[in-house]
């Protein structure tokens, strides 16, 4: 079985289970170019759970830039998060937008947008 390496480890997925199934004898194999599509994708955050997982998902392992929009509950520690991911937003990899249903039923609908990944509500 797994065994913790440490605090994230022990703290992320804390009571959650999986099963690895593999289909033949042989694991298919991946390439990151095969999965680092690029382009720009909107990430609609959770209310409850605002770690932006997502976010760095689609930016490093699938190369995209992100407009993210936090959810409207967070609203009180979008400035700490803005202050930890600032080396990509001053870079313009991440942009954040914030508001309620009207922003983020703007940002889905806008066409710049590649890819959409809805981890909370519109």
């Amino acid at each position: 079985g797994f065994v913790p390496d440490g605090l994230l480890d022990m703290t992320e997925g804390v009571g959650m289970t999986g099963e690895l199934i593999l289909k033949g004898n042989k694991p298919e194999q991946v390439s990151l170019a095969d999965i680092c599509v690029g382009g720009v994708a909107g990430v609609l955050g959770a209310g409850n759970f605002d770690v932006p997982a997502e976010v760095l998902c689609e930016m490093f392992l699938k190369g995209r830039c992100v407009i993210y929009k936090p959810n409207p509950v967070n609203q009180n520690i979008n400035s700490v998060m803005q202050k930890i991911l600032e080396p990509l937003l001053k870079d313009g990899y991440l942009s954040f937008v914030v508001g309620g249903a009207d922003v983020g039923s703007a940002l889905v609908g806008h066409e710049t947008l590649d890819h959409i990944v809805l981890t909370g509500g519109v």
